[in-house]
């Protein structure tokens, strides 16, 4: 796969993967399943698009329109990517734009898609910590407990305490 990665370059990437996914939304409808979680519950892609703003809601205050989103994805992206139907999920994902190939493994493909997130917040020059965007530290605990009463959090693939959260928050910071 050594050679179909470096042959990928996001800035020819026609979308990237937010944008994608509510481009699916839009041409699926949000009500279709999308992912089913290791207790199979069913995520449609009004699912999927409402948890990603769980995270980004508590820190709106601090961040610039689409920061907090992106900033979170990836480190929401690896703690999800432990359910292994989302996992198998966000591999299926890295495949379709050729980021990587699920044949050659889930996580190395999970990896690759975190991998190319990152890559592309950095072509957008976006903040790549939570201290970038002015956040601090001893606000992390606040945010965690205002990200865990967030009705969007019940529609993560994976329960989500907020000792998670400020795990989440933790790793981005």
């Amino acid at each position: 796969m050594a050679s179909l990665r470096s042959a990928y370059d996001p800035r020819n990437a026609e979308i990237a993967v937010f944008p994608a996914l509510l481009h699916a939304r839009k041409e699926y409808g949000g009500k279709k399943i999308a992912l089913h979680d290791a207790d199979d519950r069913q995520l449609s892609y009004d699912d999927i698009v409402r948890a990603a703003f769980a995270l980004g809601h508590a820190l709106k205050k601090g961040t610039k329109r689409g920061e907090a989103i992106g900033l979170m994805l990836p480190h929401v992206i690896r703690f999800n990517a432990e359910n292994e139907a989302a996992r198998l999920g966000y591999a299926e994902l890295a495949s379709a734009p050729e980021i990587a190939c699920v044949s050659e493994g889930v996580e190395q493909a999970v990896e690759a898609l975190i991998g190319e997130i990152q890559t592309l917040l950095e072509l957008a020059k976006m903040p790549a910590t939570l201290g970038e965007c002015g956040v601090k530290q001893k606000d992390l605990p606040m945010l965690a407990a205002e990200s865990a009463k967030q009705w969007t959090a019940t529609f993560n693939p994976r329960v989500i305490t907020e000792k998670d959260f400020l795990t989440l928050y933790e790793a981005a910071f």
